[in-house]
């Protein structure tokens, strides 16, 4: 009587399988489960859809003058530009990121100005435009980006209004010291969009730079006339550089 040598059987790299020695009589083989969390398999996914469905609100419900387009490198990452119409920073063309985080629509996302402003919603060293006013906490499916985006125009265009509301929430002292402070705001606030028009042209490592980062170029005549056929025809076409809708 002889007995067949144990079956070597394959293991997956990384992993060991304690082999035992061969039985005359071995219970039935029991076949080795592996468990998958179909919430965390396709977690990455869901999440990429629901920042496709946020960006789809975000075209639904525009502000104009503001443009956002999605980041080559990330969905995670959104550049803007917002063209101030009215207001202190009028004719200003400054030009911001929305970072959003991994735990999105969980957490809020953060905006940070590329363009040098002085505001009081925004920090003078890093540029982040602060959204506790308006969205103390954020609420899932509730509060939204273009949300955010309506917010930062409407301080934009009128910062003074912001100024004296936060004048209202500071005691005393600090409210006088505040005050002489901002007596040369307007002046800031010239400044500043001057600056957002020399910014415009300025392009750091082409290797390093977005694909959809929005940047600007100088343009010819020709363009410019182009562009104004195209706008006057009232299609909805795309030339060039040039894209215009209904």
């Amino acid at each position: 009587m002889s007995f067949k040598s144990p079956i070597r059987l394959k293991t997956l790299p990384g992993s060991a399988i304690r082999q035992s020695p061969a039985r005359s009589a071995s219970p039935a083989k029991k076949k080795r489960e592996i468990t998958v969390n179909p919430v965390e398999e396709f977690s990455p996914f869901l999440q990429d859809l629901d920042l496709l469905l946020e960006y789809k609100l975000l075209h639904d419900n525009h502000s104009s003058g503001v443009y956002v387009l999605p980041s080559f490198k990330s969905l995670h990452e959104w550049h803007g530009v917002v063209f101030v119409r009215t207001g202190p920073f009028r004719q200003g063309i400054f030009k911001f990121i929305i970072y959003i985080p991994d735990t999105f629509p969980m957490a809020r996302p953060m905006l940070k100005f590329e363009s040098k402003i002085t505001h009081p919603l925004v920090h003078e060293v890093n540029g982040r435009f602060n959204m506790l006013r308006k969205f103390p906490t954020w609420e899932p499916h509730q509060d939204h980006i273009w949300q955010m985006i309506g917010y930062l125009k409407e301080c934009l265009e009128d910062p003074l209004s912001v100024e004296r509301d936060l004048l209202e929430e500071l005691e005393p002292a600090k409210k006088s010291a505040k005050q002489l402070k901002s007596k040369d705001f307007e002046q800031d606030a010239r400044q500043c969009v001057m600056e957002s028009h020399k910014e415009l042209y300025t392009s750091g490592n082409e290797e390093e730079d977005d694909y959809h980062s929005i940047q600007f170029k100088k343009g010819s005549n020709d363009m410019f006339k182009k562009a104004q056929e195209i706008i006057h025809s009232g299609l909805n076409v795309y030339a060039g550089y040039f894209c215009v809708s209904k």
